[in-house]
């Protein structure tokens, strides 16, 4: 057993971090939330192109207007997911270098994000019964994703989480 040698806080070795869905510690957390996203826009950008580059995609459009909103929908949507990539891939390396400030950019860009998708996709689904669930899920990943984050940064802010204490924080109860 390491002996940790940080005397950061009172109780020696006693962990002192949060269990991120009571599974893991929060850097661990954030880095599985963001490669969870990075998954999850991999596959909405696969499905995305498919749908866009289907043949019978431009019959079934009533007219211009519907097809032109349908290419400007499909542009947005990849350069989000872009940006989605690049940030996640940030707040990634920031959680492995214990960097607040790259995992607050993170956070700022989940914020950024829902806004435009709930608001996009919202006017989107205006004419269907869906239109609930264009709001919902955005604000319920949002979640998913910001706790880990916010724990992580409070807890690098406070001195429990750092490359010096993870020895004593490290915790997973099942995978990485």
């Amino acid at each position: 057993m390491a002996i940790d040698r940080i005397p950061l806080l009172a109780g020696g070795n006693i962990r002192r971090g949060q269990h991120i869905f009571g599974c893991c510690d929060s850097k661990r957390g954030t880095i599985i939330v963001n490669v969870l996203d990075i998954l999850l826009t991999a596959i909405s950008m696969i499905i995305l192109t498919v749908i866009y580059n289907d043949p019978d995609r431009g019959k079934q459009a009533t007219n211009q207007e519907t097809v032109d909103h349908i290419n400007n929908y499909y542009l947005a949507s990849m350069i989000v997911s872009g940006i989605t990539f690049a940030i996640n891939l940030i707040v990634i390396f920031g959680a492995y270098i214990y960097n607040r400030r790259l995992v607050i950019l993170g956070i700022v860009w989940i914020i950024t994000r829902t806004v435009l998708t709930i608001v996009y996709d919202a006017f989107l689904a205006e004419d269907t019964d869906l239109h609930v669930l264009y709001i919902v899920l955005p604000i319920l990943w949002a979640l998913i994703m910001f706790y880990p984050q916010v724990i992580f940064i409070l807890e690098v802010n406070s001195g429990i989480m750092s490359a010096l204490t993870y020895s004593r924080e490290k915790h997973c109860c099942c995978c990485v």
